[in-house]
């Protein structure tokens, strides 16, 4: 009886896998932008300026995805 479980179990998770395996969803490497909603790559119309806004703006200098501010107030004695 275990051995007809694992089984169905693992073609259960093979048949979930297989549309991943499938897909051709491929990356698209033409530089700044995004597909509109046809589909169409569309080049971005932000500045230079601003292509990085979360480094200058972030209040997560060590980048470990927590912010600095809480982390500060987690440190401070009770």
């Amino acid at each position: 009886m275990a051995g007809r479980s694992a089984a169905t179990a693992s073609f259960i998770i093979l048949l979930m896998l297989l549309p991943l395996a499938s897909s051709d969803i491929q990356p698209i490497e033409q530089g700044k932008g995004g597909l509109d909603a046809d589909g169409v790559w569309t080049e971005s119309v932000e500045s230079e300026l601003h292509s990085n806004w979360w480094s200058h703006w972030s209040r997560d200098k060590d980048r470990n995805s927590l912010d600095d501010r809480l982390e500060w107030l987690l440190d401070q004695p009770s």
